[in-house]
């Protein structure tokens, strides 16, 4: 969890002020012993409030993330089929504000970031076939203990192939 945390802190402060964090961090406390409640308490001093909901959250809280597919229709329109996916948290923790999606459809791979708002999300494309599958986390940036979810496969389709 430690690496990831890291990472995360890097997306939200920035490559910069990351960089700038840890150097600061390694100043002052080499040659002493220091603790994730150390690294929590610089952070506030050289950031301010904007990292406590982070700490709180990323290095504190207990729980598991669970990004799942919920639900998917798809309508032909004219020579289109216009898709919906609800996207769902269904963890205990707050997802990181982006999520990865791919959308398989014919020879056709269409990747996307998504913005999770509040538990769950509405994704709206325009494909020319029906999707045969669809993926979110595919790069399992988010660690997540059940991946099961993610995954939706247009059985239709597979059954007249």
């Amino acid at each position: 969890k430690g690496a990831y945390v890291l990472h995360m802190l890097r997306s939200v402060v920035g490559e910069r002020k990351f960089w700038a964090y840890l150097k600061k961090f390694v100043g002052e406390y080499s040659y002493r012993k220091a603790g994730v409640r150390d690294f929590s308490k610089l952070g506030l001093r050289l950031y301010g409030r904007e990292l406590v909901g982070f700490f709180r959250q990323w290095v504190y809280a207990v729980g598991a993330y669970d990004v799942a597919i919920k639900q998917v229709i798809f309508t032909k329109r004219n020579q289109e089929y216009a898709v919906s996916i609800k996207l769902a948290n269904l963890g205990l923790l707050n997802i990181p504000g982006r999520v990865d999606l791919k959308i398989v459809a014919g020879s056709q791979t269409y990747t996307d970031t998504v913005t999770l708002k509040g538990l769950s999300t509405m994704v709206h494309k325009t494909l020319p076939v029906p999707p045969e599958r669809i993926e979110v986390n595919y790069q399992g940036d988010i660690l997540e203990i059940n991946r099961n979810n993610n995954y939706y496969l247009n059985k239709y389709l597979h059954k007249q192939k």
